[in-house]
């Protein structure tokens, strides 16, 4: 669940004083349209789409990523350094192709240099050849011909194809082949292929912005962003008379070496124990009447108010979850929507506002479903405007709606509202004043509407009207406690080790006899359970048939594509390439898409592509992802990634170090 921050401006303030940019109080760096630095007198250096803020608050830390032997293009002055990672058999990596071009030829080109690392991922066949064709291409001084060439036929990169190109280019074929075969330039793609993995960008594409990471085939936008930032930093530098072809060195030096996943990041062994959360008490919630956000039955014996954030990604699934509610209880519960724009979603107070405003029209629910379904990042009156015509209202209306006050001061309202009864982070709901924190799985509410309803129906056996009976419960039970330690409603966490049932089509490795047993539940699109993963070669390795691991799907609702790929995986287990799926999804969690995820599977060699996708959409398999959801609820398992141990638990992707200790004393216990 997202809570707001305070504090914000403290921080943004802060970390410019640290940057030693506190001297701009009052100016700001502006690039003038010469491409020339001028000084605004008057303007705030920490405005909100400064630069410097950015470059301090970039929550992207600074790598050390130093150019080495890679083959470089644009001026050695130039104050922008692209490091750009990438393989040559890659649909993304051709598409940013046009994007590096604008950057290196537009308004910026003067300025940018690109440095490329290789990076061939193992499930493209013809990568590692087409990525030492480039290199012996180079060793001849036309390794950006052959990388054009490459990009531009990436379906022919076999051997023959590769020769052809080399002579198109007029290379000497002779010390092409014989560069081809050249063990040195191999271990110098395989060094940059691991530099790229040890910094996090085990994906392609994968660019580094005077160090400053992006991942993915991103718009121009977003280069741009990061090349300003990085600009204006190299700009300090000048200034401070540093030369213009040190500056990256210089902008780089103290960068990380390795992955950071976080800020402030900390050691959970060092923390004393997090105390459980206090219990939950009941409040005196109930609809007072119909309002235009609310949908079911009325009157109604379950009243199901939510505080709500367009763009959080929480409160998608949230919106799902009561979609779930409204069909299994059609005649019982009434929902009402009510908002909280979170102060760092910045689209989010705007697209409250759209809902009401198309609520004035009787709209209110069609537009709520639209804004959910908006891609993250995709709020703006541009989208507020197409959902408005895609739902049929009157466009001038609607425009005049959104410029009211008093609708501004009504989200106000119920934000302020939501504040003082405890609702501060989103989602929230109380199902009759009974509170539920986040997202919660259809199945926590299940439990708390049910034992509502027999209360409910008590108060009207007793003659209470139908119209006042859920409100005459809250009343009465109001401030009493409704459970406490975890979230309201969640199904509780078995006592003692934790028996997680097998499945005929359980994946894993280790024989079925081994001393200790290691159940995860992971979801494909998820960053932690890619760090999991890699946890989890590691225990492979270290200690081989002493363990059995066995993987099991869970799929976050609010993750679009984690679902399809639970499902991709497990059919590419039925041809005995599970785990070529798996490594290359985890590989790309950043970039899953339907398309993406069908070109991962033809790139996996031996995976006969028709097949798969009948398998993909096969009952067997939807059951199979279904009955490993199933287990995750049952055991009471919540988010990703969960292990178990010989049924102790591990929440999260721990370190190496944790899993070692636990499993080293379950193997000393069974006298492994």
């Amino acid at each position: 669940m997202q809570q707001d921050s305070s504090g914000f401006g403290l921080k943004i303030f802060s970390l410019l004083v640290a940057a030693g940019l506190g001297v701009f109080v009052g100016t700001q760096l502006n690039r003038g349209s010469s491409g020339a630095d001028t000084v605004a007198a008057g303007k705030s250096a920490d405005a909100c789409d400064s630069p410097l803020v950015k470059a301090c608050s970039n929550d992207e830390p600074v790598y050390k990523v130093e150019l080495g032997e890679a083959r470089v293009k644009g001026p050695k002055d130039a104050l922008v350094t692209i490091i750009e990672i990438s393989d040559f058999e890659c649909p993304f990596c051709s598409k940013v192709g046009p994007t590096i071009k604008d950057l290196t030829t537009g308004k910026y080109g003067k300025d940018i240099r690109v440095a490329f690392f290789h990076n061939p991922l193992s499930f493209h066949k013809n990568a590692m050849n087409a990525a030492l064709a480039a290199e012996a291409a180079g060793n001849q001084g036309k390794f950006w011909e052959m990388h054009d060439k490459l990009f531009a036929n990436q379906k022919a990169l076999k051997l023959p194809d590769l020769e052809k190109y080399a002579e198109e280019l007029g290379l000497d074929k002779a010390k092409f082949q014989a560069d081809m075969k050249d063990e040195g330039l191999k271990k110098k793609i395989k060094d940059q292929q691991a530099l790229a993995r040890k910094l996090g960008a085990g994906g392609t594409p994968s660019f580094f912005i005077n160090g400053r990471k992006l991942s993915g085939a991103q718009p121009l936008a977003k280069f741009e962003e990061l090349v300003e930032v990085g600009l204006t930093l190299a700009k300090i530098q000048q200034a401070k008379g540093v030369a213009p072809e040190n500056i990256y060195n210089e902008l780089i030096k103290n960068g990380a070496t390795q992955r950071v996943r976080a800020k402030n990041k900390f050691d959970p062994k060092a923390q004393p124990k997090r105390p459980s959360r206090p219990a939950e008490k009941r409040i005196n919630l109930t609809a007072s009447a119909k309002a235009p956000r609310g949908k079911g039955a009325w009157p109604a014996k379950i009243h199901l108010i939510e505080w709500s954030d367009f763009e959080c990604p929480y409160c998608t699934r949230g919106a799902q979850v009561v979609e779930e509610i409204m069909k299994n209880y059609p005649k019982d519960v009434y929902f009402e929507y009510r908002h909280n724009p979170l102060g760092f979603h910045k689209n989010a107070e705007a697209a409250a506002i759209a809902a009401e405003a198309a609520g004035r029209q009787g709209k209110f629910f069609p537009m709520h479903d639209e804004l959910f379904k908006t891609p993250r990042g995709g709020l703006n009156q541009a989208r507020y405007d197409a959902i408005a015509k895609k739902i049929g209202l009157d466009m001038g209306r609607f425009k005049k709606d959104m410029a009211d006050p008093a609708l501004k001061t009504l989200v106000k309202a119920q934000q302020a509202e939501g504040m003082k009864i405890g609702a501060r982070g989103t989602p929230n709901f109380y199902v009759n004043g009974v509170p539920v924190r986040g997202a919660m799985p259809f199945a926590s509410f299940k439990t708390i509407i049910d034992a509502e309803l027999k209360k409910v129906d008590a108060e009207i056996k007793k003659g209470t009207p139908l119209a006042k009976a859920a409100a005459a419960v809250a009343k009465a039970e109001a401030g009493k406690s409704v459970g406490g330690g975890g979230p309201a409603g969640a199904p509780p966490k078995p006592k003692g080790p934790v028996k997680v049932k097998n499945h005929p089509m359980d994946v894993g490795f280790g024989p079925k006899n081994a001393a200790v047993t290691i159940y995860e539940f992971s979801d494909f699109e998820c960053p932690f359970c890619e760090k999991g993963a890699r946890v989890v070669e590691q225990i492979k390795k270290a200690y081989g048939n002493k363990v059995r691991f066995v993987f099991k799907h869970l799929p976050l609702s609010f993750h679009k594509n984690a679902e399809l790929a639970a499902r991709a995986a497990q059919a590419a287990n039925n041809q005995g390439k599970f785990w070529e799926m798996h490594d290359a999804l985890f590989a790309n969690y950043r970039q899953l898409s339907p398309e993406k995820i069908d070109e991962l599977a033809k790139g996996i060699k031996g995976l006969n592509f028709a097949q798969w996708e009948k398998d993909r959409e096969s009952k067997a398999v939807k059951d199979k992802v279904a009955a490993d959801k199933a287990e995750a609820t049952r055991t009471g398992t919540r988010g990703t990634p969960n292990f178990y141990i010989n049924g102790e638990h591990i929440a999260g992707a721990l370190p190496f170090e944790t899993f070692k200790a636990k499993i080293d004393a379950a193997l000393k216990k069974k006298g492994g």
